[in-house]
C-alpha cells in the first residue's frame, strides 16, 4: 500500500523550501543536478537507456542496447497531469505536474518529487520512481502527501510511449476486446473506449503495446485498478501510458447495471473518494522486433503468459461442461427438475460415448434462480428438493459427470432469511446499491469485505458440508466485477479493497476445503485463483480502427479455460470459438433436443479439446480469412462468414458442419450436418482387427460400419448421426453393456 499523508498547507510549503524546490535530492547512490534540458536526466542498464525531461518527469525516448533502435516518450510536449479533488467548494480539477526535485536511488532508479499546483496554493504532493532493470522500466507512484481540503485522485501518464504515423510500420495493439493490431499508416483517430463499469481500468487484459518496424515496448499495468490509455491522434500520430491512480473519483456517474437507459448514479459532496490501497505501478518492457513486425505483438502476448501464475487445476480441460435450467419463480413451472437432470446427463453420456461432463444447476435453490441469496439452506422443493438434489449428484457418478451448483455471492434479496444491510454495499449517492430485478425481485449488491466479516465464510463451510460439494462449484459474477466500489460512509471498500478482503478470501476459503471455484468471465486478477471461466473476452469493434488478433487467446491459454459463444443466439459461436480459443458453453433444459447438446460437443466442443493446450505460433491476414499457426497446427477462420477449419498433422480434422478426429488414445469421433463421408489417418499403434465402430444415440451404441482406404479409416455418415471408432472393441463393448445397465 503506498503512504498517504494529509498535511496542513504551511507544513507543506516549509517541507518544500527545505527540500530545495527546483534543486535535486541527493540519496542513496549518485546525486545529479538536472540542467533543465530535455534529456539531462538518464536511467542506462545491460539493455535500455531512458532519457528523461527532468521538467515534466516523463520519459522522452527509449535506446534499445541490442541493435540501437529508438523509440519515442512523451513526444510533442506532453505534460504529466494530475487530478485533485478540492472538499470546499467540491469538486475535480486538472492540472499539470509541477517536479521540484530529482534524485538517483541507487544506480538503477531516479525519484521525482511532484507537487500538485493550483493557482492558490498545493494541493497535493508525490514521488514518481523509476526503476530499470535490464529491458525493464517500472514506474509507480509512492508517498504521497495531500494537503488538508484536498485529495489526490489519479496521475496521468498517457503518453508514456508515441509512435509517429510516419514510422516505418507503426503500429499498437492492445487486448482489451480480445485483441487488436493497428497499423498507424491506416488508422483513425480515436482512443480506447471506457468500460461500462469500470472506465479505464482494463480488467480483462491490462496490456498495450506500441511499436515499429525495429523495436516495440509492452506496457502492463500491474496496479488492479490503475487505467491504461491508447490513443491515435488526429494527425495521425499513436501514443499509449497509464493513469497511476490513488483514489476512486467519487464524483463520477458509475453505472450499475439496471438495464438499457437507466439513469447512471452520480457522486455528491459526501461520496468519499475511496482509497485504492494498492501501489500503483506500470511495467514497460521493451523487445527488437525480430522479424515481421505484424507478428511483434504475439512475442509480446507470450512474454506476459510467461509472468503469470500456473493454472490452479487441469480439473476443466477436455471436460464438456454446461448448465441445466431448473426453475424460476415467474415461471408457472419448472423448466427441469432434478430427475430430468439425470436424463438429460444419461443421454449426453450415450451420445458423446461418456465423455466426462461437468453439470452447473442453475435455479435450484429456494424458489429457482435468484432467490433466496445470501441465504443457501433451502433447496426449491418443486425440482425435487435437498434429497433430489443429492440423489441427483450421486447417480451422475455412473455415467462419468459431475453435477454441481451455481452459486452467487454478489446479490442479495430483501425476501431473503439472511437479509441485512450491513453487507449491502452503497451507491455513489449513499443509499444501497441495487442492481436489476433478474427474476421478479430486485437485486441488491453486496460489499464483499464487508460480507466476509459478516459471514461470508461461514457461508461457505455450511454449503461444502451441507451440499458434499464434488470438489468444483460454480460461483455467478464473482469474477465479472474484478473492480466493484463500496461507497459506504462508515465503511468504504475501493474495489481493490473489495477484490482482496473480499472475493480472494471467498475462493481460498472453498479452496481450502477441497472445492476448486469456476466462474462467470475471465479478469487478469483471478489468474492462478480460478482456472474455468463461464464466458470469454467479449468482442467489439477497436475506436481506432485494425484488424483482429488472437491475444486473449495467446496470453491466458496456457493460463485458463474459458467459454465463448455461450449463447445459442451468437451468430457464428464456433468461429468465435476457434479464433478466441474458448470452448462452449450453454445451457439447456429438458424441453431442447438432445441432438441440439450433441451437435454443441462434436462441432464445438470437440474442436476446442484439440486446441486448446496448444500454443499460437504465428497470426496472419488473408483476405476475410485469420490464419493461426498453432503447435502441431493450423487454424483459418473467417469471423465475418462463421466458416473454419482446423487441420493437425497436416490433416484437416474439423470444420464448421463436421468433424473427425482423435479425442485421447482410444477414439476417434465422426460427426458431419449432412451426409458425408469422412476419413482420418489410423492413429499410430492401432490395430484393424481390434477396433470397432459404435453409432451413437440418446439410448445408447449400435453397430456401426467403417472400411480403410490405405492408412485411413473411411466412415459413411448420415446427417446428425454422431459414430466413434474405439481402439480396443472390449472396450466398446464395455460401454454399450454399462449403458444397457444404466438404463435399467
Amino acid at each position: 500500500m503506498s503512504e498517504m499523508v494529509s498535511i496542513n498547507r504551511r507544513e507543506f510549503v516549509r517541507l518544500a523550501t527545505a527540500a530545495g524546490m527546483g534543486a535535486t535530492l541527493p540519496e542513496e547512490g549518485i546525486g545529479q543536478v538536472p540542467s533543465g534540458r530535455r534529456g539531462d536526466v538518464k536511467l542506462q542498464s545491460s539493455g535500455l537507456t531512458v532519457e528523461f525531461d527532468s521538467k515534466t518527469a516523463l520519459p522522452l525516448r527509449y535506446r534499445l542496447t541490442q541493435g540501437g533502435a529508438v523509440l519515442d516518450g512523451a513526444a510533442g510536449g506532453a505534460a504529466l497531469e494530475i487530478l485533485v479533488c478540492r472538499k470546499d467548494p467540491w469538486k475535480t480539477e486538472l492540472i499539470p505536474g509541477s517536479v521540484s526535485s530529482v534524485s538517483r536511488v541507487g544506480s538503477g532508479a531516479i525519484r521525482f518529487v511532484v507537487a500538485a499546483k493550483l493557482q492558490d496554493g498545493d494541493a497535493a504532493r508525490f514521488n514518481l520512481l523509476y526503476r530499470l532493470v535490464g529491458g525493464r522500466l517500472s514506474v509507480s507512484l509512492e508517498g504521497v502527501q495531500e494537503i488538508a481540503g484536498f485529495e489526490l485522485l489519479e496521475v496521468r501518464l498517457a503518453r508514456l510511449v508515441s509512435v509517429r504515423r510516419d514510422a516505418p510500420n507503426g503500429w499498437m495493439a492492445h487486448g482489451d476486446t480480445g485483441g487488436a493490431l493497428i497499423e498507424l499508416a491506416t488508422a483513425r483517430a480515436g482512443k480506447l473506449a471506457p468500460n461500462q463499469f469500470w472506465g479505464d481500468i482494463l480488467s480483462t487484459l491490462p496490456v498495450l503495446m506500441a511499436g515499429d518496424a525495429h523495436s516495440f515496448c509492452l506496457l502492463i499495468n500491474r496496479g488492479y485498478m490503475d487505467g491504461g490509455a491508447m490513443s491515435v491522434s488526429a494527425d495521425g500520430d499513436g501514443a499509449m501510458g497509464t493513469v497511476l491512480r490513488h483514489r476512486v473519483d467519487g464524483s463520477q456517474c458509475a453505472d450499475l447495471n439496471l438495464g438499457k437507459g437507466e439513469p447512471l448514479n452520480c457522486g455528491n459532496a459526501s461520496t468519499p473518494n475511496l482509497l485504492v490501497e494498492q501501489t500503483p505501478l506500470s511495467e514497460l518492457n521493451f523487445f527488437p522486433v525480430e522479424r515481421d513486425w505484424r507478428q511483434a505483438w504475439l512475442t509480446g502476448a507470450h512474454y506476459v503468459r510467461k509472468q503469470l501464475p500456473a493454472k490452479r487445476t487441469g480439473m476443466y480441460d477436455d471436460v464438456f461442461t454446461y448448465g441445466i435450467r431448473l426453475d424460476e419463480p415467474t415461471w408457472p413451472e419448472p423448466a427441469t427438475t432434478f430427475e430430468q437432470c439425470e436424463e438429460i446427463i444419461r443421454e449426453v453420456a450415450a451420445l458423446t460415448g461418456n465423455t466426462p461432463q461437468i453439470v452447473h444447476l442453475w435455479g435450484w435453490q429456494f424458489k429457482g434462480k435468484d432467490t433466496g441469496y445470501p441465504a443457501v439452506n433451502e433447496v426449491d422443493a418443486r425440482i425435487g428438493g435437498h434429497d433430489g438434489m443429492m440423489r441427483l449428484m450421486m447417480n451422475a457418478r455412473k455415467y462419468n459427470a459431475t453435477v454441481t451448483l451455481s452459486d452467487n455471492y454478489d446479490d442479495g434479496y430483501r425476501s431473503s432469511p439472511a437479509w441485512s444491510e450491513d453487507i449491502v454495499a452503497r451507491r455513489p449517492d449513499g443509499e444501497l446499491y441495487n442492481s436489476r430485478s433478474w427474476t421478479g425481485e430486485k437485486s441488491y449488491i453486496l460489499g464483499l469485505a464487508k460480507y466476509v466479516r459478516h459471514g461470508a465464510l461461514d457461508r461457505v463451510d455450511y454449503t461444502c458440508k451441507q451440499y458434499k460439494l464434488p470438489g468444483t462449484t460454480h460461483i455467478d459474477v464473482l469474477t465479472y466485477y474484478a473492480v466493484r466500489n463500496d461507497w459506504d460512509r462508515r465503511y468504504p471498500a475501493s474495489g481493490y479493497k473489495n477484490l482482496v478482503e473480499g472475493k480472494f478470501r471467498v475462493l481460498d476459503a472453498f479452496h481450502q476445503r477441497g472445492v476448486d471455484v469456476s466462474s462467470e468471465a475471465p479478469r487478469y486478477p483471478f489468474m492462478g485463483k480460478v482456472s474455468f471461466y463461464w464466458q470469454g473476452c467479449g468482442i467489439r469493434p477497436c475506436p481506432m480502427g485494425g484488424i483482429p488478433v488472437p491475444m486473449f487467446a495467446a496470453v491466458y491459454r496456457q493460463v485458463a479455460v474459458w467459454g465463448d459463444g455461450m449463447h445459442r443466439g451468437d451468430k457464428y459461436p464456433g468461429a468465435l470459438q476457434v479464433f478466441h480459443g474458448g470452448g462452449p458453453r450453454f445451457m439447456t433444459r429438458f424441453s431442447e433436443d438432445r441432438m441440439t447438446t450433441a451437435e454443441t460437443f462434436y462441432l464445438q466442443a470437440v474442436p476446442w479439446m484439440l486446441l486448446h493446450r496448444r500454443n499460437i505460433l504465428a497470426f496472419h491476414q488473408e483476405q476475410s480469412e485469420s490464419v493461426l499457426t498453432v503447435e502441431g497446427g493450423e487454424v483459418r477462420v473467417s469471423l465475418e462468414t462463421g466458416k473454419y477449419s482446423v487441420s493437425l498433422n497436416r490433416t484437416k480434422v474439423a470444420t464448421e458442419s463436421w468433424v473427425a478426429a482423435p479425442v485421447g488414445d482410444d477414439r476417434v469421433v465422426f460427426y458431419t450436418t449432412e451426409p458425408a463421408t469422412l476419413r482420418v489417418p489410423l492413429p499410430s499403434g492401432w490395430s484393424r482387427e481390434a477396433i470397432r465402430a459404435r453409432a451413437a444415440t440418446k439410448a445408447g451404441y449400435e453397430d456401426a460400419a467403417i472400411s480403410f482406404d490405405g492408412e485411413h479409416l473411411v466412415v459413411e455418415l448420415a446427417s446428425k448421426k454422431p459414430v466413434i471408432v474405439f481402439r480396443d472393441g472390449r472396450n466398446a463393448d464395455r460401454s454399450t453393456a454399462q449403458m444397457k445397465l444404466q438404463r435399467t
